[in-house]
């Protein structure tokens, strides 16, 4: 039998990971099962329905219904399109330069960053970002982020969605 801390970084290794999503603060309903699975789409959907409810009465530019999210194929690529009443469109760079050329002006990107792991927490935060592209350089200008936290649940043997922390510049 592994100790508790190399079972839980076996299980990490092996993306072995389940989720509850039954405790979000200020977000109760429970996640549809094929987003229980995945940390990143537990992270994102529990984000964006936080994000939405704290900020989305003030005019940020943002449109919680269609939101763009920057593309990482190692993070975003098994990541919903849609839940609720949002859609969600993962935009690698070339693609984001193009909507910023047909926009001519700066719009709000989603990022969703690597996993970081803290003993038995797990923590995944996801960035507002303005992307502009200006002088041949992709420009990121940090807007809000959310952290989401998980912790291990030795009895229940799965992480368990902690909490949604909001923060901004």
């Amino acid at each position: 039998m592994m100790p508790p801390l190399l079972a839980i970084i076996a299980r990490l290794t092996a993306m072995v990971v389940f989720l509850s999503g039954s405790s979000v603060i200020g977000y109760t309903q429970a996640l549809p099962e094929p987003l229980k699975g995945n940390p990143y789409s537990v992270a994102l959907v529990a984000s964006v329905l936080q994000m939405e409810k704290v900020w989305g009465n003030v005019h940020n530019g943002m449109d919680y219904s269609h939101l763009i999210v920057h593309k990482s194929p190692d993070i975003t690529d098994d990541l919903p399109t849609q839940f609720d009443k949002h859609s969600v469109n993962y935009l690698d760079s070339k693609m984001l330069i193009e909507r910023y050329r047909a926009l001519n002006k700066a719009f709000p990107v989603l990022e969703v960053s690597p996993i970081q792991v803290d003993g038995s927490r797990l923590k995944v935060t996801v960035t507002v970002s303005w992307f502009s592209y200006e002088h041949r350089q992709l420009r990121f200008g940090v807007s809000d982020w959310s952290n989401v936290e998980f912790t291990y649940d030795c009895g229940q043997e799965k992480f368990v969605l902690q909490s949604v922390k909001l923060g901004g510049v």
